[in-house]
């Protein structure tokens, strides 16, 4: 019982069998207390406040952020939003939830998630299911009915997250909402039913919260685009990170009702938003401490299941008015070589914007920021907006630009979601914050208190953290690798700072299957591979705005299989080519609507006609071509091939309801 209420408090997920003691619990316990700890932060007028004067200045902090509501004008380019979702679509996100449905979502909650102010792990209610299980059903349903939750339901406290090494205002903090277990349960309910609708809704700039796009993709486009970032143009190439206050917080609930609303869904789903992110109360835990007792009017939640989904389906609007603006005005795309044109990307509130850099363009695109705020009740910090020039763009237009914009003008490399963004080589020192990161994962003094089996699984976890997907996605340099495998050993035999221990073995050894001899660790070089694989099946799919992109850009008129790199091509598009002989020959493909290329993909057996007729054939037909009413064309395919090869492919059956 003792282990099990430390374990809770100290919110540990990695241990094993000789770590089940208090110790390292109680470790993790004081950790926890001393990073939480606020002593003290500068007020608006930059003095210093401690103590008692704490919990007021905390208070009125959030309650003018969160108990105000910010007026908004009509949106200017609502036309833009058009009414996709349909009756079916509606009656999938307001009929009542069944039993199963949410069962599902009871036992989907993470056990260990920190307790709302109720005070109920969700391991209560999976443990008491079969007792609990028919007065939780009637509220779920209820409340899907359009009914209000009472304020207990509603009622949620704010955690202080630092954003930041040593945080000096209140703003240093992001402030993460504990909702109840039943917020958390309709909310869950009604996130995975929007989730299916959204990839129909939300435009392939925006990548986050959305099935089946990645966050790797936006980092890899990033840096394809960067690499083009000193092609000669009229105006010269800019690229402009935004930063909106607050975003979260902010967004106003009018703005976002009227989104809803013109997508088409029905008014009573709009009130089960409403009722999910209106009647909410807050009081901000500090040091321990619940403090106040407030009504928010704007902003939804982080930390609330739905809030995801919500936000970044009112900022579709945002992403369809840019693509607009630039559309009305061609000369404003940021000129790539050969690719196709990329206004902006997005995840959740961090936008980047790929621009032309003369003064007028990036005039008119402030003014549409301004519009926009007025539009959303978001606005843009302009101390931590900052942009990125070509070499062509002249000092002159630079500084008018930050004298217009009161943007920063800064220089590459620069990091976009927690990945190095830069132009030429990969030198070591790019990766030194992520590093760093991973290093900060393992390096805790407190881990040492874990047996050989607890640091495994501490390894383990860190080996499929973010950090190491990041470098994944970058792929650094061998260096890189070596200083990573360094940390990593030194890290499971113990070793620390002035103390070394007996290394036994070398991390490569140690990784591998089980029964291989290894620990089921991850090889760092082989995930690399692995991952480099993984992006060539992303291309050949073609499905993405990173795959479309690159295939416009580098295979315009080719087979990507086809296609080879040339001198100034991007690194990236270098270590596709690298790995495409070894990817290639692992791809078949089973026919059925016919979109695979009929002589270069293997849909026809193991081996695709060009490699059956040892040819190396520069048309990119699709396989549907030769579809008749009947089946086949066999008269254009047996002008082409074989009769032994015709037959065979007359044999070979399709639906083109299906895809490949």
């Amino acid at each position: 019982m003792e282990e099990t209420f430390w374990r809770q408090k100290a919110s540990a997920k990695h241990f094993n069998e000789g770590d089940r003691n208090t110790k390292y619990f109680h470790a993790l316990v004081n950790k926890k207390k001393s990073l939480n700890f606020i002593n003290k932060v500068k007020d608006e007028n930059g003095n210093w406040i401690e103590e008692d004067m704490l919990h007021d200045s905390v208070i009125r902090y959030f309650t003018n952020m969160l108990d105000k509501k910010t007026d908004i004008i009509p949106m200017v380019n609502s036309h833009l939003i058009e009414n996709t979702i349909s009756d079916e679509d509606n009656l999938s996100l307001t009929v009542a939830p069944t039993e199963n449905e949410i069962y599902l979502a009871v036992m989907s909650i993470n056990a260990n998630s920190t307790v709302g102010t109720e005070g109920y792990t969700s391991i209560f209610f999976q443990k008491c299911w079969h007792i609990i299980k028919n007065d939780l059903i009637a509220a779920v349903v209820d409340f899907f009915e359009g009914n209000s939750m009472p304020r207990f339901f509603t009622s949620t406290a704010i955690v202080l997250i630092p954003k930041k090494d040593n945080p000096e205002h209140w703003s240093d903090f992001r402030p993460i909402s504990l909702c109840s277990f039943f917020n958390k349960l309709t909310s869950k309910i009604i996130a995975r039913r929007l989730g299916s609708l959204l990839p129909n809704i939300i435009s392939p700039n925006q990548s986050s919260f959305v099935k089946g796009r990645l966050i790797s993709d936006n980092i890899l486009l990033t840096q394809e685009l960067v690499h083009d970032l000193n092609l000669k143009t009229r105006g010269g190439n800019l690229l402009l990170k935004l930063d909106i206050c607050k975003a979260f917080d902010n967004l106003s609930w009018d703005f976002l009702y009227d989104i809803l609303a013109l997508f088409g869904f029905l008014k009573l789903f709009i009130k089960i938003i409403k009722n999910s992110i209106e009647n909410v109360w807050f009081s901000v835990i500090l040091n321990g401490n619940s403090n106040g007792f407030f009504h928010s009017f704007q902003g939804i939640r982080q930390g609330d299941p739905l809030s995801p989904s919500l936000f970044i389906i009112a900022m579709e609007y945002f992403s369809r008015s840019i693509n607009a603006l630039f559309e009305n005005y061609p000369s404003m795309y940021y000129r790539s070589k050969k690719g196709l044109p990329i206004s902006h990307l997005s995840f959740a509130d961090d936008f980047i914007i790929f621009a032309n850099g003369s003064y007028n363009h990036v005039k008119r695109f402030k003014n549409f920021l301004d519009l926009f705020s007025l539009e959303s009740g978001l606005s843009f910090n302009t101390s931590k907006c900052a942009f990125f020039t070509s070499k062509w763009i002249t000092r002159t237009n630079i500084n008018r630009i930050i004298a217009y914009t009161r943007f920063e003008h800064n220089s590459l490399p620069f990091k976009y979601l927690g990945a190095p963004i830069f132009r030429g080589l990969k030198k070591s020192h790019l990766f030194d914050e992520i590093i760093k990161k991973i290093q900060g994962k393992i390096s805790s003094w407190e881990y040492h208190f874990l047996s050989y089996g607890g640091r495994l699984s501490i390894l383990k976890s860190t080996l499929n953290s973010m950090a190491f997907h990041l470098l994944q996605v970058i792929k650094p340099n061998i260096s890189t690798f070596r200083r990573l495998e360094r940390i990593l050993n030194k890290f499971f035999w113990g070793s620390r700072e002035n103390i070394h221990r007996m290394h036994w073995s070398t991390l490569i050894k140690l990784c591998g299957p089980l029964n291989e001899g290894g620990l089921g660790c991850k090889n760092i070089e082989d995930s690399i591979t692995a991952y480099s694989f993984k992006l060539w099946w992303n291309l050949r799919k073609n499905e993405s705005l990173w795959a479309r992109f690159m295939n416009f850009k580098y295979c315009k008129d080719k087979h990507v299989s086809c296609c080879s790199y040339k001198q100034g091509d991007s690194a990236i598009w270098k270590r596709m080519c690298a790995i495409k002989h070894n990817m290639e020959p692992l791809i078949s493909w089973g026919l059925n609507s016919g979109n695979s290329f009929f002589w270069q993909d293997r849909w026809l057996g193991k081996e695709s006609l060009d490699n059956l007729l040892s040819t190396s054939s520069v048309s990119i037909e699709k396989v549907n071509k030769f579809f008749s009413k009947e089946g086949w064309n066999m008269n254009t395919i047996l002008n082409l091939v074989p009769a032994e090869i015709g037959n065979k492919i007359k044999d070979t059956s399709f639906d083109t309801n299906l895809e490949d």
